[in-house]
């Protein structure tokens, strides 16, 4: 019973509380601490975080608010506002960023990535991936066919 409770002890020491507003995306990989990720989610990500992600340079602002499904005007007015985005953009932010993540891990350049992102891919049924990147099914089916690329399984 003293082992479980001494795990207990150190994960709930370590997991952050939803209340603690200063949550942000940490710099190193975002995606390996799956509840910190999930309580970013839930309080939602400053402009800033959203700045530091998108500054990447594979996305414009116009891709960004496709991607969203916001405005571009929308957009913008996070950005004058400096509030946070609501939960089910920031989940998108992420999903979005996770796929050019491991993008650039494949590719390991910018520009092949950004050309790849926009060329309709035959095994993505001759859609451009970045339009799969619209919902989490298609993100799914995006990073799939990275994974293919990566280990040389071309469809």
């Amino acid at each position: 019973m003293d082992i479980v409770q001494e795990a207990l002890a150190v994960y709930a020491k370590q997991a952050p509380k939803v209340k603690d507003k200063t949550l942000s995306v940490p710099d190193n990989d975002i995606y390996s601490n799956k509840i910190l990720t999930s309580y970013l989610i839930h309080d939602g990500m400053s402009y800033e975080e959203f700045e530091r992600i998108s500054h990447m340079g594979l996305l414009t602002l116009q891709d960004w608010a496709d991607l969203l499904s916001l405005s571009y005007k929308s957009l913008q007015r996070y950005k004058v506002s400096q509030s946070r985005f609501k939960p089910i953009y920031t989940e998108k932010i992420l999903e979005v960023s996770e796929v050019l993540s491991v993008g650039m891990q494949v590719f390991e350049d910018k520009k092949k990535l950004k050309l790849w992102l926009q060329t309709p891919s035959y095994a993505l049924d001759n859609m451009r991936p970045i339009k799969l990147m619209t919902n989490s099914y298609g993100k799914d089916l995006v990073l799939d066919e990275l994974v293919r690329i990566e280990h040389g399984i071309f469809s």
